[in-house]
């Protein structure tokens, strides 16, 4: 990387793409650093720790498909937004200091073997103000392989799950250890299921649902692949229970040809009988094919 931008102390905003990255000796920090975006970094050893803990005010960090670290220690004592994904999950990662995240995103594409899951549920017990949670494929396995959320994520506005395979009652039992512990917030609920194969109400019956609802929900997007039926028992949960409830888009790719019309009228007539504790709640059925 050009050493050149190290004399740049005045930066507040930097983004970089695709560059070899070691920290100039003479680099004395951005003291006015807020946002850090950073693509396809290849990272000498401990060049990240040093880039971080020379921005005291450093509010937005995002590394997407960065190389030459497995843990990362952050010293950012003003860090609201951490956006993390890659090849493969992260091994660790430690705030050092107090913080006020309202946004994590984590979300990689490769299997999280052998990781040590234990970070993940710290960091999200330790980020009691988060407002928006995004969790992608494997880092849902690794935090239902042994955690569920008793913590009380009440400040969560949004929460995205992209990924989850509901043959796993584990995963099952996670997402609906999420939706319940962010119900007195929450705005936004989207989840992406690989398949549904595990019946939902096995789960439900875990938890005392008599009052828990979802006050401030307005807008939910569920996606599944093939198996819908104990998506529809989301559905009516979701339905019954979000009083303020706007639009709840319901998308299914069945393998099936369009003209194979019975299963789908079926979906449509269980959608509309469903009970509803919004007045004004609409629900969009679409069909797609998902296999793409």
């Amino acid at each position: 990387m050009p050493t050149h931008i190290f004399s740049c102390r005045d930066l507040i905003y930097l983004l970089l793409n695709n560059f070899r990255f070691s920290v100039a000796a003479t680099f004395r920090g951005f003291p006015s650093m807020i946002e850090l975006h950073l693509f396809g970094i290849i990272f000498e050893s401990g060049a990240l720790e040093s880039l971080i803990s020379g921005c005291p005010l450093l509010t937005n960090l995002q590394l997407s498909y960065c190389s030459g670290f497995e843990h990362i220690d952050v010293s950012a004592p003003f860090l609201q937004f951490l956006m993390i994904e890659g090849d493969e999950v992260i091994k660790s990662i430690c705030l050092k200091e107090p913080h006020d995240l309202i946004l994590i995103q984590l979300f990689a594409d490769g299997p999280g073997d052998n990781i040590d899951r234990a970070w993940v549920a710290d960091l999200l017990e330790d980020s009691p103000n988060v407002e928006r949670l995004f969790l992608g494929t494997s880092y849902i396995k690794i935090l239902s392989a042994g955690f569920y959320p008793q913590v009380e994520l009440r400040a969560i506005k949004y929460l995205e799950l992209d990924g989850v395979d509901f043959n796993e009652a584990r995963e099952l039992l996670l997402t609906i250890c999420l939706l319940h512990g962010s119900s007195s917030n929450l705005e936004t609920f989207t989840i992406k299921c690989n398949s549904m194969a595990v019946e939902l109400q096995q789960i439900l019956d875990v938890f005392d649902y008599s009052n828990c609802y979802f006050n401030l929900l307005q807008d939910v997007k569920i996606t599944v692949k093939t198996s819908y039926k104990p998506a529809l028992d989301l559905i009516r949960l979701v339905l019954a229970r979000s009083p303020a409830l706007k639009i709840l888009t319901f998308r299914v790719g069945l393998g099936l040809n369009r003209s194979d019309a019975s299963v789908l009228l079926s979906i449509s007539c269980d959608l509309l009988q469903m009970d509803r504790a919004s007045p004004r709640a609409k629900v969009k059925f679409l069909y797609d094919d998902l296999s793409e």
